[in-house]
């Protein structure tokens, strides 16, 4: 009785939010698409994905219609830019955007599907040092328009986590990759991802919109969405969201008034940046499919240590984080 009862709320609240017959066309397409050959094993590990959105998905603002076409625009832009079978590998293994054996810890960034938290983002580009997570973003390709930009596609990342600072692990990270925090070296990897896709602009979603920090039972959730975008550059937008081109507009080091020598680490810390933004951009170039416009640039091949990106090892999937993240250190 209980769950019929359910049931009914279910689609009482989703009568109240669009006309039933429109709501039952938009699941039929979504079922179709998600179950395509293209996608074969997804709905195996994310079985949700097909109804989750009914209550929420991205961001707290975007109604019904949106949230579907967020997740159909999503995997229908994958389908078109992406090689077949690449979703498999990101369903399994995942592909590895970046490493570094210059310095002793493995640090090494890797994308895969979302498995645990896909409602805050379809994709899960996680920093490693071995298998412990230093950050992590989720993030999905979205519609322009229902998150408050003219873009025909923007990447929305709807949710961000990193590694408590007591935990040990962040100064070393930072000092092995020339003073850049890992959150910083995730965001320039999710850079390379968006120019490999042609997409032209990041949008981050606000304190008041992200999914977990608004719910009742994370009071202490204590990430700070609007500083972290702020901090990049990002601007908000009339929907709350926070929105910054992709590649990221670097200050110059010249035009800061500092000394020579804070100069030079600061164009250190932008190269680095930068060869981590293009091993991402050069991996995903490699796996888009023939006809789309990202086929045509050359795979660079190597990247940080020398090791090119398809002879890497697979990232390990994300491990649980249960501390409440705090801020990281700047870049």
């Amino acid at each position: 009785m209980a769950g019929i009862l359910k049931t009914l709320r279910r689609v009482a609240e989703v009568a109240f939010q669009e006309p039933i017959v429109r709501s039952i066309n938009g699941q039929h397409q979504l079922m179709k698409l998600l179950s395509s050959a293209c996608y074969s094993g997804l709905l195996d590990q994310s079985p949700a994905l097909t109804r989750q959105y009914l209550k929420s998905h991205l961001a707290r603002s975007l109604t019904l219609a949106q949230r579907r076409a967020a997740i159909v625009a999503h995997y229908r832009f994958v389908q078109a830019q992406l090689s077949p079978g690449f979703y498999d590998r990101l369903l399994t293994t995942g592909t590895m955007l970046w490493r570094n054996d210059e310095v002793a810890g493995n640090y090494h960034i890797g994308l895969r599907h979302n498995v645990a938290h896909f409602y805050e983002g379809d994709l899960l580009l996680a920093f490693f040092r071995q298998d412990v997570l230093l950050f992590q973003l989720s993030f999905s390709v979205v519609p322009g328009g229902i998150v408050g930009e003219d873009e025909a596609h923007v990447l929305f990342v709807g949710g961000a986590q990193g590694a408590a600072p007591e935990r040990g692990e962040l100064q070393p990270a930072v000092k092995a990759s020339h003073g850049v925090a890992p959150s910083h070296l995730a965001m320039a990897a999710l850079q390379g991802v968006a120019m490999a896709l042609g997409i032209a602009t990041i949008v981050g979603v606000g304190n008041d919109q992200q999914l977990l920090k608004s719910r009742d039972d994370k009071a202490d959730f204590t990430f700070d969405y609007d500083r972290f975008w702020a901090m990049f550059g990002a601007q908000a937008n009339a929907a709350g969201q926070w929105a910054m081109p992709a590649p990221l507009r670097e200050r110059d080091p010249a035009d800061s008034g500092a000394s020579a020598a804070h100069r030079r680490r600061s164009r250190r810390k932008g190269a680095f940046k930068a060869e981590v933004r293009d091993a991402a951009r050069a991996t995903m170039t490699h796996h888009a499919a023939p006809s789309s416009p990202a086929a045509p640039l050359p795979f660079a091949g190597e990247t940080v240590g020398g090791v090119r990106p398809e002879a890497m090892p697979v990232a390990p999937a994300p491990a649980a984080v249960t501390r409440a993240v705090r801020e990281l250190a700047d870049a």
